[in-house]
């Protein structure tokens, strides 16, 4: 119990340091305080399909069914996926492809798993 006072009472000693050194560095203390807020501007989301088909859209996500071949996976998304694992083990082969989302900025990515070359599973996150 006594540790958690001791670490609570450095954590609040040094909480009041860093605010005095930031208070006391302020420079001129007639001059008012001032912060300069810059607004998150969003480019509006193009698409990058037409520079790197290997890029995927949430509608050809969803239009993704188990039991797929990867070459079928291809044909809809136009273009190949990054192989992230592959194993075999017996006569059973494993692997896992990524895409990036279509999306120049804040683009989202998509993963596949097949095994003996047939989808088994899908995962998506932030496609458009």
């Amino acid at each position: 119990m006594k540790k958690r006072y001791i670490g609570a009472g450095i954590i609040i000693a040094g909480l009041i340091v860093v605010g005095a050194v930031a208070a006391g560095s302020g420079g001129d203390d007639d001059a008012p305080a001032t912060t300069t807020v810059q607004p998150i501007r969003h480019q509006p989301t193009t698409t990058a399909k037409a520079d790197d088909p290997g890029r995927i859209s949430l509608a050809e996500f969803e239009a993704l069914t188990e039991g797929m071949t990867y070459e079928e996976v291809v044909a809809i998304i136009g273009g190949p996926g990054e192989l992230t694992y592959q194993s075999k083990v017996g006569e059973t082969t494993m692997a896992g492809y990524s895409w990036k989302g279509t999306a120049k900025v804040m683009t989202g990515n998509a993963s596949l798993s097949f095994m003996d070359n047939a989808m088994t599973s899908k995962a998506q996150f932030g496609l458009e």
